[in-house]
């Protein structure tokens, strides 16, 4: 370091070990007043012993333990960095999604370190040129690209400096030169900006509750690895809620790929420096982040969600759905409570709503569709007008030892479909025949258990009607055929081999809606008898009398 020349700034890049963002190497590329020539330094750490490398990590900036064992630790280098630091503009290419995580939890490692900056003042050249790569900016401004010294931290830190010199200097960049190398239109045609409608619907089928998209909203700009289609679904899969088009107040993340629109950038800055998202910004992730989060990396990402900073994520309704039936005295008070203890209020009924608050007098159709989503096996919790009063205002109702009994109103933020199968069920789902129209004709019938010593004439019965005889509860099957003591069983309560298969089947399914209809043995029975003496059925009527046992 020449102590003749003053600083005018310093870029810093940062490699790392493993998945908990444990330095390994450490770029800077120092930039002199009055010169536009770049004094690189770069320094291999070694990470703690009982800190792992990865072979993700290694995978990208091919460095090992054999590498670094000999040097010195984190504390040691960033000590012998830093008067290069002390007092210095210091700018990264995507500050916010690695150097600031990374130095921060490398300083929370290491407590005796002497920061001697504020890591989180580290400005983002990345941010300047809409979220474009390393590679993608070197190609555009014509400094070449060297993808054997790419994730160098020397050479990051020296592009990351040149990238912003252009920017000082008035150096446009020119993007077709890059449209070649990564996520051009011509290399990707599918990088449409457009996202399909039903990517942007919350889908929590086979959602990861420990994902950091988890009931997240999220925003994709910009063209990425793979189509912007794929980005969407994966982020649905993992229970995010992708919005195509526009940056909110409650936007939680911003994905930035190459050619990110502006407009989406400069709205995501304007929403983080408004009062209410000051300390809960919007969180900017590129490509490598993507990488980790769908590698399985991501409780690093993880992150309050949009207005509940100030909840308190102990509370039975933080962060559940829930839905309001019937009269409520002050219904627009009431969703501003709810909204107060962080509860997100549904327009809709679905399998999503946890808690379902059940007021004065609601209608017929109101108790129907309770009663469709406990059929379909989704038994969200019912809160009448005291319950709501104790979980809304609960120092009026419990007293420090008594909030224990918050536990009882506890529910899973998602619901697992469980079916309760019941002699309600069966009624509800029933279907008779009427007159001497034959309803199982061209049908397929399932056959549970419990019928008569010689079933195989009541199977028969049911082909001569027409129908289609099977013992697997498969997609195809129509109606199912319950036998007389399978239902007298159920009417005590009592679920035999036949209803436990039905429950197991549907829960383990992927359908999200109880579809299967019923009739009993004796339904059958009876419309065999009054089919065949109409019509002088004798081969139908022997069928039905072997099977009765009637001489």
């Amino acid at each position: 370091m020449n102590p003749n020349r003053k600083i005018r700034f310093v870029a810093i890049d940062c490699e790392t070990a493993n998945r908990h963002d444990i330095i390994c190497q450490i770029g800077i590329a120092v930039v002199y007043e009055g010169s536009d020539d770049i004094e690189v330094i770069e320094r291999l750490v070694n990470p703690p012993l009982d800190e792992d490398f990865e072979p993700q990590n290694v995978s990208i900036h091919h460095i090992t333990r054999e590498q670094t064992q000999n040097e010195p630790f984190f504390d040691s280098v960033w000590a012998d960095l830093l008067p290069y630091l002390e007092g210095q503009e210091i700018w990264a290419h995507n500050a916010k999604g690695a150097e600031i995580r990374y130095l921060r939890k490398n300083f929370a490692r290491y407590k005796d370190a002497t920061a001697g900056i504020n890591i989180e003042n580290i400005k983002c050249t990345c941010a300047l040129y809409g979220g474009r790569s390393v590679p993608a900016l070197c190609i555009a401004f014509g400094m070449g690209y060297d993808s054997a010294t790419h994730h160098s931290a020397g050479y990051d830190a020296k592009c990351c400096a040149m990238f912003l010199l252009n920017y000082l200097n008035g150096k446009q960049p020119n993007y077709n030169l890059a449209e070649s190398f990564h996520s051009s239109k011509r290399q990707h045609p599918w990088a449409e900006k457009e996202i399909p409608k039903e990517l942007c619907r919350r889908d929590w089928s086979k959602a990861n509750i420990n994902s950091p998209f988890f009931n997240r909203e999220v925003v994709i700009t910009g063209q990425l690895s793979e189509p912007r289609a794929n980005i969407a679904r994966k982020i649905q899969i993992e229970g995010g809620i992708n919005n195509k088009d526009i940056i909110q107040q409650r936007t939680d993340f911003l994905i930035v790929g190459a050619n990110g629109g502006t407009k989406k950038l400069e709205d995501a800055e304007r929403v983080n420096n408004s009062e209410s998202r000051k300390n809960n910004p919007i969180k900017f992730l590129y490509q490598e982040d993507l990488n980790r989060i769908f590698s399985g990396y991501g409780d690093e990402y993880k992150a309050v969600k949009a207005g509940l900073e100030d909840k308190d994520p102990t509370h039975p309704l933080y962060e559940r759905i829930v839905y309001i039936f019937g009269k409520w005295k002050y219904t627009s008070q009431l969703k501003k409570e709810l909204k107060n203890v962080g509860a997100e209020v549904a327009s809709s009924l679905t399998k999503y709503v946890t808690y379902i608050l059940l007021g004065e007098d609601p209608s017929t159709d109101e108790l129907e569709e309770i009663q469709k989503l406990r059929f379909n096996g989704f038994n969200a919790c019912i809160l009448r007008s005291y319950d709501v009063q104790a979980l809304l205002h609960q120092s009026d109702f419990f007293n420090r030892e008594e909030k224990m009994d918050w536990q009882r109103y506890i529910m899973p933020i998602i619901l697992t479909k469980k079916l309760d199968f019941s002699f309600e069920h069966y009624m509800h789902f029933h279907v008779s025949f009427k007159g001497l129209e034959n309803i199982i004709a061209q049908k397929e019938l399932f056959f549970g258990k419990g019928f008569k010593s010689n079933p195989e004439h009541f199977y028969q019965i049911t082909g001569n009607l027409g129908a289609f005889g099977n013992w697997v509860l498969s997609k195809e099957v129509d109606i199912c055929v319950l036998s007389n003591s399978t239902l007298e069983k159920l009417k005590e309560g009592v679920k035999d081999e036949t209803i436990k298969y039905i429950e197991k089947t549907y829960n383990e399914g992927d359908s999200d809606q109880f579809l299967y209809t019923f009739m009993s043995e004796q339904d059958v029975l009876d419309y065999c008898k009054f089919r065949c003496e109409t019509y002088g059925d004798e081969v139908t009527m022997r069928l039905y009398k072997k099977y009765l046992n009637i001489n």
